[in-house]
Formats: structure tokens, sequence, C-alpha cells
């Protein structure tokens, strides 16, 4: 059985398919500077809420309520893997941008 999927394999060759990029392109450093305010205003943002959750938490300690130092823990605890990720976002772009000398 495992022979007659070999049998109709097919071998196909990369090809180049001659795409060159467009440096000239009229919108690209507008979209690139678009991207990069919102990955800095997401940051400002998640700065923001992170700065909220920890007095949230402080305050909930320090006035013995369960709900508010809960809350505010909840919110430390989203606000981490939502930085992580924007910030993994941020280091593909910049990456991408130096592993692939596109001319822009």
């Amino acid at each position: 059985m495992e022979d007659d999927w070999m049998e109709h394999q097919m071998e196909l060759a990369a090809v180049d398919p001659g795409i060159t990029p467009n440096a000239n392109f009229p919108f690209l450093e507008s979209l690139k500077q678009i991207g990069g305010g919102i990955l800095v205003g997401a940051f400002i943002v998640i700065a923001i809420v992170a700065i909220i959750g920890a007095a949230m938490l402080l305050a909930g300690k320090l006035s013995q309520s369960s709900r508010l130092a809960s809350g505010g823990g909840v919110i430390l605890l989203w606000t981490g893997p939502v930085a992580a990720i924007l910030g993994g976002i941020n280091g593909y772009i910049l990456w991408s941008q130096t592993a692939f000398p596109l001319g822009f």
C-alpha cells in the first residue's frame, strides 16, 4: 500500500515567479507610519491598563477588598500575554524588514 503512494508522487522543481517588489508604491510610507502608530498606541494602552490593574490590586490588598484585588490581578494577568503578543508582532515586523531586503 505504501508503494502505491510512492508511485503517484510527483516531483516539482522550484520556479522563480519573477516578481520584484515595488518600492515606489505611493502609500507605502503612510502604511508604515500607520502601522507603527497603531503598535505604539497599543503599547501605551497596555501600559495604562497595567498601571490601573496594579493600582486596583494594591488598593484591594490595602483595603481588604478581595473583589477589587481579584479584579486587579485578572487585569494584570491579561496584560502580560497581550503585551507579549504585541511585542512578538513588533519583533516579527522588525525581523522581516532586515531579513528580507526588499528595497524599502
